[in-house]
């Protein structure tokens, strides 16, 4: 009888102890997960605040990864081979992902729990939200357009804070306060680019003379009678490689016309093998040539390019058409081609 009541006793303590113990909140957050169609040059999932906190994680050959990270809790980003993107990371939380690469933001998908899903969801569609009003095509609007996308913008805003109402305030905090400094500074990127094509419109477009991929040094003047249009990109620029396969459709559809493409790659000179094989490897078509002094090339100064992908339309007599021409990816490219009968 003693030996079952100790038996018992224990028991009980033994009880006691297992359900009156709270589980140790864990110091660190946990990333994961899997993304399809991943090429063989990619290795490592960026995780990361603009000028800040930063850490890479081991991409698998399956397209697989998971780490912990010690974080604060916040809003951060992270980069996928060329592809970018937002979430939300707490301590003791945990976030994973799908996707497809070929058709990153469409595939995205987060699964998590509750708070930092929930943040991660809202961070995701803010900077979808960001990406499609302050592009290139929006700032190449004539004002009274230009304008109206600056107020949708902050409609639009305003609805997505409302979906996330129940988020406490401090998570929207840095972005209001961010909303009024983005449009002035976008603002400024399109006056930029106003004089831009006042200053150069119209005059002689300044020269190259560059090493081709076949070894070739290929000038301007080569083109004499035909119209040019370059192209500034560079194998490490996710924006530029994105436009390549509408500039495959344009050198297709222009191949018979009075037409030359030209991709003026600016990657620095240790990278040129790199260029090299990506344009074997992309099947890149039209000339490409390599700036061996990547940002400090002379053309690349003298057309004041401080950005890229930067697309500068160059016609028959060499005088610039536009310095700071439409992406092939724009429809209004195809306008412009069609108003000058190429």
């Amino acid at each position: 009888m003693k030996i079952l009541k100790n038996s018992l006793g224990a028991l009980l303590a033994t009880m006691f102890i297992l359900t009156s113990c709270e589980k140790e909140p864990k110091n660190y957050a946990t990333f994961s997960g899997e993304v399809a169609n991943i090429t063989a040059d990619m290795d490592s999932v960026i995780v990361f605040i603009p000028n800040g906190y930063r850490k890479a994680i081991v991409l698998k050959d399956d397209g697989t990864f998971s780490d912990t990270l010690k974080v604060e809790e916040g809003k951060y980003r992270f980069k996928i081979g060329d592809e970018y993107g937002a979430m939300y990371l707490k301590n003791n939380e945990s976030l994973h992902l799908t996707t497809d690469y070929k058709d990153f933001d469409k595939a995205l998908k987060f699964t998590g729990q509750g708070g930092i899903l929930k943040k991660t969801q809202a961070e995701t569609k803010l900077l979808h939200l960001n990406l499609n009003t302050f592009s290139a095509e929006v700032a190449a609007l004539e004002e009274e357009a230009f304008e109206q996308k600056m107020a949708d913008f902050k409609t639009n805003y305003d609805k997505l804070k409302s979906e996330y109402k129940d988020l406490d305030p401090s998570f929207w905090k840095e972005s209001d306060e961010g909303v009024e400094k983005g449009i002035e500074g976008f603002r400024e990127y399109r006056a930029n680019k106003i004089a831009i094509a006042e200053k150069f419109t119209g005059i002689k477009s300044p020269s190259f003379a560059m090493e081709s991929i076949d070894g070739e040094t290929i000038k301007l003047e080569d083109f004499a009678g035909k119209y040019v249009y370059v192209d500034v990109w560079a194998t490490w620029c996710g924006p530029c490689k994105r436009e390549i396969p509408s500039l495959k459709k344009i050198e297709e559809q222009y191949k018979d016309k009075n037409l030359v493409v030209v991709s003026m790659s600016i990657d620095e000179a240790k990278d040129k093998e790199k260029w090299q094989k990506f344009v074997k490897e992309e099947n890149l078509q039209g000339v490409q040539i390599f700036a061996e002094n990547a940002w400090k090339s002379s053309f690349v100064t003298e057309f004041e390019i401080r950005s890229i992908p930067r697309f500068i339309l160059i016609g028959p007599d060499g005088l610039v058409i536009d310095p700071d021409a439409p992406r092939p990816s724009d429809p209004a490219l195809i306008e412009l081609f069609k108003d000058l009968k190429i």
